[in-house]
């Protein structure tokens, strides 16, 4: 080789060798950098300068709200929560407050818990002055639905405080009184009943569904609330429940009227489970309202109520619902309107709850899981079922899990089988296994021979006709 080419290549090994080292040692290539003019993200300091010193409430609100998503020890080290509540005190534009009371939530809930025992003091004084800001007013109201506890005793005086304003049919700002409504229904207190009661009969649609939605979540939010509920309250309810529903000017039933009414069937219901003996009387009103209400979204309704409050008195009238929307003639000709599985499925839904209600009680009543039994297994073995109903029966099966409910087990889960033999819906083929788990503590997944001898070997008497 000519001494030229060979120096020529020897130089180029020795640059690939430099370039390579120093490659093999080169950190990766970074992202590109902010533009010259891109600002930096401020510091808490920063942000807490702008709050106190500058006028622009655009610029002070968008710091506000910033510090919501500070640390704990940044909160701590630098006295944001006092600096907030300042702002919402003094504060006197109509937006900067409320940026404030809405950055304090946030950090009560998802920073420190201290926040509150600064706040609710000056809060309720806000509140309880009516020559405060209306917006403000609400967003403390806002505040309190997502961060008053009822264990705590620092939140009592704000709970009075939004339970009289809730109540008090002169108060001018709707939007604080609806926030008021909801608050008091979310603190889960048995004091918000009769209160909450009334507004079910309020002419101002927004305060009536308020009203409706806070009761509700009182007795979700507690169910054991329900049994505390006084007499005065409970009547309120049942005359609400038994008054005929007013019809438009075009003859069709008020819509509203009915929504109140749907929820107070709910309400009821959940006092009866809990063991409100005043609300025992409603019980045989939600067995009419099943069996002859003209709105289906009522009859839905009540079949759900008869579910949740799981007596053996629930049972019969759910058994003639699954028969008055499943006919003979539907059997015959193999059909059935969306209406008809839909309350159904309604059924198979509220056998689940009774189930769930059975199986919660010390000595359940046998009698009646094995009606329910029978009917989700009718449900279940019925050829022109619908699929829809089958799958809300498979679920409900799945509640047989308890010890006590075991003599119900074997005939529910040969009907099990037998469905994850001959579907081709893959989606009950994912659902079944786990229903059988639940019932049988054992697991083949979706092979069907393994059920088979399974089942065989557990229950070697025939099968009932």
């Amino acid at each position: 080789m000519p001494a030229t080419a060979l120096r020529t290549c020897l130089i180029a090994l020795l640059m690939s060798c430099v370039c390579g080292a120093a490659f093999a040692g080169q950190a990766p290539t970074p992202g590109p950098t902010p533009g010259p003019n891109q600002p930096k993200p401020k510091t808490v300091p920063e942000l807490l300068a702008i709050i106190k010193a500058n006028n622009d409430p655009d610029a002070r609100r968008e710091a506000i709200l910033k510090l919501a998503d500070i640390t704990e020890a940044e909160e701590r080290n630098n006295n944001v929560v006092e600096a907030l509540v300042d702002v919402v005190v003094k504060g006197t534009d109509p937006f900067v407050p409320r940026a404030a009371v809405e950055t304090l939530t946030k950090l009560q809930i998802n920073i420190t818990k201290r926040a509150k025992t600064k706040y609710v003091k000056p809060f309720n004084d806000i509140l309880k002055n009516k020559e405060s800001m209306p917006g403000t007013r609400s967003s403390i109201a806002t505040c309190y639905l997502k961060t008053l506890s009822r264990e705590e005793l620092q939140d009592q005086d704000a709970f009075h405080i939004l339970l009289e304003i809730a109540g008090n049919r002169s108060e001018q700002n709707l939007a604080l009184r609806g926030e008021a409504i909801k608050a008091c229904g979310a603190f889960g207190s048995a004091e918000a009943l009769p209160m909450l009661a009334t507004l079910l009969t309020e002419q101002d649609d927004y305060i009536r569904e308020a009203g409706v939605n806070a009761l509700d979540n009182l007795m979700d939010k507690d169910p054991a609330v329900g049994a505390s509920a006084s007499p005065a309250a409970v009547t309120k309810l049942v005359e609400i429940l038994t008054t005929e529903i007013p019809k438009g000017p075009d003859g069709t039933p008020d819509a509203n009227a009915i929504s109140v009414k749907i929820v107070v069937i709910h309400v009821l219901a959940k006092m009866i489970q809990a063991g409100n003996q005043f609300a025992n009387k409603a019980m045989d009103e939600l067995i009419k309202i099943v069996a002859n209400a003209l709105e289906d979204s009522l009859v839905k309704a009540g079949i759900e109520a008869l579910g949740i409050i799981g007596s053996d008195k629930a049972q019969g009238p759910l058994e003639k619902a699954y028969t008055d929307y499943f006919p003979e003639h539907f059997a015959k000709v193999e059909a059935s309107t969306p209406r008809d599985i839909d309350m159904r499925v309604a059924v198979a839904r509220a056998e689940r709850s009774l189930l769930n209600v059975q199986a919660q009680k010390a000595n359940p009543d046998m009698a009646t899981v094995k009606r329910v039994s029978a009917l989700l297994g009718k449900m279940l073995d019925d050829k022109v079922e619908s699929p829809v109903v089958r799958r809300a029966a498979i679920f409900a099966v799945g509640y047989l899990y308890p010890k006590k409910f075991e003599t119900e087990v074997k005939e529910t889960s040969y009907s099990l089988i037998a469905i994850l033999a001959n579907t081709s819906d893959t989606d009950l083929k994912g659902i079944i296994p786990d229903v059988l788990e639940a019932i049988t503590r054992v697991n083949y997944g979706t092979k069907v021979k393994p059920w088979l001898d399974w089942w065989q070997k557990k229950y070697p008497e025939p099968r009932h006709p």
